[in-house]
Parts: structure tokens; sequence; C-alpha cells
């Protein structure tokens, strides 16, 4: 179908006038030469609704645009735009059929033709049309045999087939719009009338910066303009830079600054764990807590008409830094220069080394794993962690919970059940069937009560009621108390004598040289076989590197074993004088049901002793008279420094 013939179909059918909604009006008049199968050159629009760009995205709006054929039908073989050679793509794309056509453009360097062919079946271009389509341009005077073999060719380039006959009154003409604050302009292009052509780049560059417009110019956007002869459209031709304003000075904090963290999701259980809280921020000495970025410097910005536009540089804010945090030389860095928790304290950067909590450990607080010491001025209830590289302070009472300390452990209230490990000391007024491990003492000023308990130094009970009943209590030096056992002979362990982490330590030693020595066995007598191989008959260099490996193994083993060896025999010596310093007593009695053992000896006690002790003597154990006035004194002083700490 030619596309005259389909240009009677349009008006037939009154369909020459369409309303399309696009983003731009540039865009509206492309989809509509393209729905109109003609040229942007022929077309004719009024705008019902205009467009906005909108802020961000916001309030954005597109045009809405009634456009129309102005009449001159023959034009749209003229010049094919932008927007109909994405048709021509998508017709060859669907194998559809497109009749071949002329195109004619007037320059100042000559009057050019080129013919496009058909495609998919169509029907090729006609001689009488391609010259009454030069006709209609005002080209009256062209070499027909030229024409005639361009038709022929159909290559699709352009060939000059005439010169330029000057007629500026039929010459397309350009508008040129300054936006009120100069950051944007656009030029409108009429369309050249009969044998007018359309201007070149560089005179609309030129009609420009008569205008003022010198910066941002957009010249791809004018070349583009120029070479499909795109009209009647206002374009955006320059673009000026915006300033951009320096961004303030910002702390980055290598922490969560607030409560950000919620309760901890079990991914194997699929279940909430309500007491990881994850609230503790805790840093180490040397850690970098939080980095300065420094103000930005704003750059300028210029207009259309090259007019700077001033900027403003980012504001500088102090880093503010408190207790043990220092700052860089060139103020940019915050270390942390204690273990501890990190925190802001009225826009300040600190580092405490205790961690607090106003009250009790429960559910709004949750579990602490905190690198300090750790103070709770209220109760630890049930089922709650703590763990501390310091001391753990409760001023109220400990509940069937768990606590890892490094340092000391203080249950001021006392202690009901529960586990507690620590790295020193443990101190509380009574303990209740809880398990405790101490690396020094386990001191308690009121009773002590079926307990599993070892301690690497002493177990102390004598102030208050001062009894050890039932359970199992284990001491490196020594067990004293004012009662060991009950009037009902409640069954009550009682050892000392040995260290129960010394002891499990030379345990594991013992393992390990045993195991290192059957590897040693082994590599020696491998390495017997190898060397006397190499004396008889010699070795290939690849059992020469075996014998070099095995022979610095050799050396490995031996220095290692010497070590383990070394450390065994230490510690058997630390234990073996623990057996005179390891004694059990009762100031006022000991009750029948208590089971006393010092080293390897063992007795069970079946009647009463009063103001007792036990010691080790020739592989039994021999009571004697309490004799530990000075000792008592000693320990009582201990608790009433311990008392006036609380208290304070």
């Amino acid at each position: 179908m030619k596309l005259n013939h389909l240009a009677e179909m349009i008006e037939k059918n009154n369909e020459n006038s369409i309303e399309i909604e696009a983003n731009s009006l540039e865009d509206a008049l492309k989809r509509g030469a393209d729905s109109l199968k003609t040229s942007i050159i022929n077309l004719d629009y009024e705008i019902i609704e205009k467009g906005k760009k909108g802020f961000l995205g916001l309030g954005k709006k597109n045009f809405v645009v009634r456009i129309w054929k102005t009449g001159e039908i023959d034009l749209g073989i003229i010049n094919q735009s932008l927007a109909n050679q994405e048709a021509e793509r998508e017709e060859i794309e669907l194998n559809l059929p497109r009749d071949g056509e002329g195109k004619v453009k007037i320059k100042r360097s000559g009057v050019f033709l080129k013919v496009i062919p058909p495609k998919n079946g169509g029907v090729p271009a006609e001689l009488k049309a391609i010259e009454n389509l030069l006709f209609k341009r005002g080209i009256h005077h062209f070499d027909r045999r030229q024409v005639k073999d361009i038709l022929k060719k159909s290559d699709e380039s352009w060939v000059k087939i005439g010169e330029w006959v000057p007629n500026p009154e039929y010459d397309s003409k350009i508008t040129i719009s300054v936006a009120a604050d100069e950051m944007e302009a656009s030029i409108t292009m009429s369309a050249p009338i009969y044998s007018g052509r359309t201007l070149e780049p560089e005179e609309i560059i030129n009609a420009l910066e008569s205008e003022g417009v010198k910066y941002g110019i957009l010249y791809d956007k004018i070349r583009e303009i120029a070479d499909d002869e795109i009209v009647n459209i206002p374009i955006v031709v320059a673009q000026g830079i915006p300033p951009k304003h320096g961004r303030d000075s910002e702390i980055a904090y290598k922490f969560k600054t607030g409560f950000e963290t919620g309760p901890l999701f079990d991914k194997e259980e699929e279940v909430v764990d309500y007491r990881e809280l994850n609230r503790v921020q805790n840093v180490l000495a040397g850690q970098i807590i939080a980095e300065k970025i420094p103000a930005g410097r704003g750059e300028y910005g210029r207009t259309v008409k090259n007019k700077v536009i001033e900027a403003r540089d980012g504001k500088d804010y102090l880093f503010r830094v408190g207790k043990n945090v220092r700052l860089s030389e060139d103020g940019f860095t915050a270390y942390a220069q204690k273990d501890g928790q990190v925190f802001l304290s009225g826009g300040e950067l600190v580092v405490r080394e205790i961690y607090e909590v106003r009250g009790d450990l429960d559910y709004n607080v949750g579990n602490i794993d905190f690198v300090g010491t750790v103070i709770i001025h209220g109760d630890v209830k049930e089922n709650f962690l703590i763990k501390a590289a310091g001391d753990v302070f409760i001023v109220g009472s400990f509940y069937r919970s768990e606590i890892i300390a490094q340092g000391k452990v203080i249950a001021k209230g006392g202690i009901k059940g529960g586990k507690i490990k620590a790295g020193r000391s443990i101190y509380s007024k009574y303990i209740d069937n809880a398990n405790l491990e101490a690396g020094l003492d386990v001191i308690a000023s009121e009773e002590i009560m079926n307990c599993d308990i070892k301690a690497s130094g002493r177990v102390i009970c004598i102030t208050g009621k001062g009894g050890i009943i039932g359970g199992r209590v284990i001491a490196a030096l020594q067990i004293i108390a004012k009662k060991l056992g009950a009037e009902s002979y409640t069954g009550t362990l009682l050892e000392a004598g040995v260290d129960p982490s010394i002891k499990l330590k030379l345990s594991e030693l013992e393992k390990e040289k045993k195991t290192m020595d059957e590897k040693f066995d082994t590599l020696l007598t491998s390495l017997e076989r190898i060397e006397t191989e190499k004396k008889e008959q010699g070795l290939s260099p690849k059992k020469e590197k075996i014998l070099k490996k095995m022979i610095a193994a050799r050396m490995v083993y031996s220095k290692k074993l010497a070590f383990i060896e070394d450390k065994i025999k230490k510690l058997s010596i630390y234990l073996s004088n623990l057996e005179n310093k390891g004694s059990i007593s009762s100031r006022y009695i000991t009750y029948p049901g208590v089971k006393v053992t010092i080293k390897n000896a063992e007795m069970e006690i079946k009647n009463e002793y009063k103001s007792v002790t036990f010691k080790y003597s020739a592989g039994h154990i021999v009571p004697s008279k309490y004799e530990f006035n000075e000792l008592d004194k000693e320990i009582r002083q201990e608790i009433r420094k311990l008392k006036d700490r609380e208290k304070g």
C-alpha cells in the first residue's frame, strides 16, 4: 500500500486527529507521527493538558496532546523522523510490508535525494512519485537520468542532485526560550515552506550564542534537531549546572547508638529468645569506635548564560569525646582507651569499664556479655546469663541463672541455685543448691547448703550460722566452717588438698603426652628405616626431601614433648605440696554423715567431733584440735571489708 493511499484511508476514516498522553510534548509528537505514518514536519497539535516535571517524582503530570496532519500528506515522504524510524524497525521485526519511498533534504551545500527500498514485499517507489516529490519541494531543475539511477539503486544513500537556491522567506525559523532562572534554554524550529530548508547545527548554535546562551549547550541534541528536521516542538538544547552545597561533617559510629536491636531469633529452634536483646556495646582498648567524615567543599554552578552560582561549604561540627576515649592527632578518629561499654552521653563519646543495671536483671535487660565489670542493683532473675571479663557485683540475690566471670563474683543477697564460674573468688550471704567453680576462694557469710563447689583456694563459712550442709565441696587448700554437716546426719562430701582445675589440666596434659609419644615412636621407626636405606643404597631426590621433613618433625616433637613433660612435672609438684596444706576444719562441730577426703585418703565421720581440724598424714586422715585463730581473724577482716564495700 502506497503512502498517499494510506493517507486517503486515514482521512476517510476520520482518524487524522488523535490524542496522545506522554511524558513530554516531543515524545507525544514522535508517537503521533508513528501512529499517523508521517513525519513530525507534517503535524500540527493542540495541548489539552500541560504536563509537569514534578520534584523527585512528586507532582509529576503527563502531557495530553491532540495531533493531526497539516494536509501536506506527501511531505511525509520527504523527511523521516526518529519516531518513524522506530516504527519502521518495529514493522520489519513484525515482517509487515513497507513500500519504497523517496526523501529530499535541502541544505546550503545542495539538494539531496535518497530512495529507500521496499521491505517485506512492499511496492517499490515509482519515478513519477519521486518527480512529484521534487516538484512539490520547488525543485524543477534536475537530471532525470540521475534520479532514475538513484531509484534503481535504492541504497538509502544521500546523493546530491542540484544546488541550493537561497529562499530565506521559505527557510525554517527558530524561537529561543530561556527559563527565568537561566538554568535551561530551549528552541522551537518551524517547518520549512516549499523550497526552503531546515537550519544547520551551526546556525542554531550561533543563534543561541547571540541570545547569550553560551554554557551547557547540548550539541548532540542540536544535531539531532537539524538532521531529523524536528519542527514545531520546544526542545531543551542547553542546561545549566546547579550548585552543589558542601556536605556537613558527620560522625560515623562503629557501634549502635541506641536500642535498635530486638530479641534474637533462634533459627534452629525457630523461636524468639527474649533474653538476647544485644544491648551491650562492647569495645576493646585500641579499637576504633567512631570516625569523623570532614565537611565537604561546595561546588559552584553555572547558568546557560555562563553566570556563576555560588555554593556554600559544609558546616564543621565538633567531635566530642569523654572518658576513656582519645582522638587521633588529626582529630578524625576516636579510639577506646579501655575495655568497656561505649555509648553517647550528652552528645559525648565515652567508654565505661562498668556496665550497670539500675534494677533487676530480667526480660527488660536480657542477657549480658561485657568486657568489663557488671553491677546489678537488684536481683538476677531466673534463666539469664552474665558473661564478664571483670567482676560481677549483685546488690540483691541470684536466682537459678548462670555467671561466667574472669574476676570475682559478689552476690550480696545470696545465691539460690544456678551456676557460677569465677576466675577469682565468689562471695555471698548464703549459697543454696548451686554449682560453683572459683579460681580462688568461695566465702559465704551465713551458710552453704546442698551445693557442688570447686575452689582452687579455700571454701570458708565461719560467720552467721556458718554451716556447710549436704552436697560436695572441693578446695585445693582448706575447707573451714563453724559446722560441717547437720544433726540429721545429712550426707556431706568434703575434699581438700587437691586443686580440681589443676587436676583436670594435669589429666589433659597426660593424655596429650600419651598421644604424642605414640606418634613420635612411629616417626622414629620410619626415620630409622629410611636412614638405613640411605646408607645401603642411597635415596632418590623425592625420598631425600621426605627424610629432611622427618628430621625436622623429630626436632618439633622433641621440643613439644619436653615442654609438656616440664608442665606435668610442675603441676605434679604443686599438687604434691597441696597434700601438706590441705585441711578441713570445723570451729564448733562436725556431724556424722560427713565424708572427709584429703589427697587419696578418706574418712567417714561416725561420731561428732568438736572444734576439729582434719589433716593428711602418712596415707591417713588425722583429726586434731582446731587451731586457726589467726586465720579466723584474717577471714573476718576480709568479710568485714567486703560488707563495708557493699554498703558503699
